[in-house]
């Protein structure tokens, strides 16, 4: 098993604590951290890049060989030289997707093990079932959210950061949430005012931007990175790192909004905010 930085999670007792998500804490029990440590050593061990490209590289070459030889058969009609060129070509682009495939595993894995090693946090796919689970039971208790906008300092001070975390990736297949569960955004003083009058971005003021972003015709794209914190009560609250897109997603009257990347943390009951 690697060697875990020190400052990785310590598993804490949530024995009695009814708010907390269920879903949430089976992915970070005490079973289940053991459990995910090994599929880090295992995936280290299995997965070998350069020997994933060596091989679509030598099917590759074996696919223009094939390629040449038709080329020069002048036995064949030119009809039936198309079909077997057509054939080579629908080749190359399944190896294509093969590269592009193996490509985005290894980034994923890189991630995965960076963020364990480093951060104490667990990383999952959100199509695999523990991430699906989660979302959904987050989506549920989001849209009971009735909190108005949190600074993002006070929002931060929220994040029970002793404990271990989750980062949900869904890049692929956007989670959805209601937007009114996103009360907070980095550096912004209100979804009104942004960062304010002085704040200007490609010479444009905060306000202005979200008022530009909102009046555009098409569909204001996901949020890239978010973070949702589970307090004791058992509600969940959201901030968003994209703070005009947000915004203006408000301003335009959207009820939800889609995210990419959400990472997921335990809250600390109202007295016990962290300094952040």
């Amino acid at each position: 098993m690697p060697e875990q930085a020190t400052h990785n999670p310590q598993v804490l007792d949530v024995e009695g604590q009814a708010n907390q998500l269920a879903a949430f804490e089976d992915i970070v029990s005490p079973q289940a951290i053991e459990a995910f440590a090994t599929r880090i050593e295992d995936e280290a061990n299995t997965f070998f890049y350069p020997t994933e490209i060596a091989e679509i590289n030598a099917a590759v070459r074996s696919v223009g060989d094939q390629e040449a030889a038709v080329r020069a058969d002048e036995s064949i009609s030119e009809t039936e030289r198309d079909v077997r060129l057509s054939d080579v070509n629908s080749r190359y682009n399944e190896l294509d997707d093969r590269e592009r495939t193996v490509g985005k595993h290894k980034t994923f894995l890189e991630e995965r093990q960076y963020e364990w090693l480093n951060n104490g946090r667990i990383t999952i796919k959100g199509q695999e079932p523990e991430a699906t689970k989660l979302v959904s039971e987050l989506q549920t208790k989001a849209a009971n959210t009735e909190t108005s906008f949190i600074p993002n300092e006070s929002f931060q001070a929220l994040i029970d950061r002793t404990g271990p975390s989750v980062l949900i990736k869904s890049r692929d297949n956007p989670m959805e949430f209601p937007l009114a569960s996103i009360v907070s955004a980095q550096s912004f003083e209100s979804w009104e005012t942004g960062r304010g009058p002085n704040a200007i971005k490609d010479g444009k003021t905060s306000p202005e931007l979200i008022k530009d972003y909102a009046e555009r015709s098409t569909e204001i794209p996901p949020v890239v990175d978010a973070t949702a914190v589970i307090l004791p009560t058992g509600e969940v609250v959201l901030s968003s790192d994209e703070a005009h897109r947000v915004a203006a997603a408000k301003l335009k009257g959207q009820e939800t909004i889609k995210i990419e990347n959400l990472k997921v943390y335990r809250g600390v009951p109202v007295g016990q905010e962290q300094n952040y």
